[in-house]
């Protein structure tokens, strides 16, 4: 895999009481091998999340669900074909646990995997805001691009790390998420089981 974007494009922003997320992701890969590569899709879902839909929307429309592999409590992996050099577009929404005005939690992060490695990713996270982010002059909503390239990632919430087994050798924070209690480690931005932002007053 020589050269691949992941960018994902969405609302950032969801109403109180709102749970699901909807995205578009749009992968681009060029100089790919002549014969191509097989892909897959490996979705990291917070705990109470649920992919309800994964469909590709360009070139095929094929619903990737049903060949779904659970790698563990958090990850899934889906099957996504042998891919040529080209544009694929896959639409997504992920169902979550609802949450307060003004709590922020990392959707998904979306990874595409060739042989085992993961060799793009466009990490999914949300704010939970009173009212609608409207884009100003236009009255249209506004949108975010989350992408593995510098130029696109522009949401709000800001980056988040890799999973926690990237961390190996550095020490734990010295504080547990604020909403189920897991030990965070140095320099995670949102919560390992949950996704809820590591930010704030601690939990007393």
């Amino acid at each position: 895999m020589r050269a691949l974007c992941v960018a994902a494009i969405y609302d950032p922003h969801l109403p109180v009481g709102a749970r699901d997320v909807q995205a578009i992701v749009r992968i681009t890969a060029s100089e790919l091998s002549e014969r191509g590569v097989e892909a897959s899709l490996r979705l990291w879902t917070p705990l109470g999340a649920t992919v309800t839909a994964l469909r590709e929307r360009c070139p095929g429309t094929e619903d990737l669900r049903g060949g779904a592999i659970r790698l563990d409590e958090r990850t899934v992996q889906y099957a996504a074909g042998r891919w040529m050099d080209g544009a694929r577009e896959y639409e997504l929404v992920i169902a979550l646990p609802a949450r307060g005005a003004g709590d922020e939690m990392l959707a998904t992060r979306f990874s595409v995997v060739v042989d085992e490695e993961v060799v793009g990713r466009a990490p999914i996270a949300v704010a939970w805001t009173a009212g609608e982010r409207l884009i100003a002059g236009t009255g249209a909503p506004a949108r975010s691009t989350r992408s593995n390239d510098p130029a696109l990632a522009d949401l709000p919430t800001g980056p988040s790390t890799r999973p926690r087994h990237t961390l190996a050798g550095r020490s734990p924070a010295q504080r547990p998420c604020p909403v189920c209690d897991l030990q965070a480690a140095d320099g995670d931005r949102f919560c390992e089981r949950c996704g809820h932002e590591l930010v704030g007053p601690q939990k007393s």
